[in-house]
């Protein structure tokens, strides 16, 4: 067997370090090389890989650039039992199902498999200011909006 190479397109900052640990584990000829791809050459990349049949063994394929692959001819489908391995659609998160496959045609081509947390900071004094309430940030943002930009 040789070295597997994984291409990541947004490696969390410890993913270099889980790796090495990993591969102090392994013998020589079992090793997975990890090859970052800056955002915004993702789409060659992996395009280039895919025609030239050259490049990473496996790789993190980001969700704007599935569509494109997919329109290229250049993924497979996941067959029912393959998600089924997977413990199936209720193994995933529901709204990580329903809004991150890629689905065409009846056959899905991606899943996510990592679901993170987002939050949003703010200045409450420059919400205050803008005339923004806090506790319905969205109809005070709206409201703001229209009175403060360019008709």
């Amino acid at each position: 067997m040789k070295e597997l190479s994984f291409s990541v397109c947004n490696e969390p900052s410890n993913t270099f370090e889980i790796l090495d640990h990993f591969n102090t584990k392994r013998p020589t000829y079992a090793q997975v090389r990890l090859h970052w791809l800056p955002w915004d050459h993702q789409k060659q990349e992996l395009t280039a890989m895919a025609f030239y049949e050259k490049g990473a063994d496996v790789s993190q394929v980001e969700g704007p650039v599935v569509s494109d692959l997919v329109a290229m001819n250049l993924l497979l489908p996941f067959t029912g039992s393959e998600i089924d391995s997977l413990g199936g659609v209720s193994a995933f998160s529901q709204v990580a199902w329903m809004n991150s496959r890629r689905e065409f045609d009846g056959k899905v081509y991606a899943i996510r498999w990592i679901i993170d947390a987002r939050t949003i900071f703010y200045w409450q004094d420059l919400l205050e200011k803008a005339g923004v309430d806090e506790s319905c940030p969205g109809k005070g943002m709206r409201r703001w909006t229209q009175r403060n930009l360019p008709s």
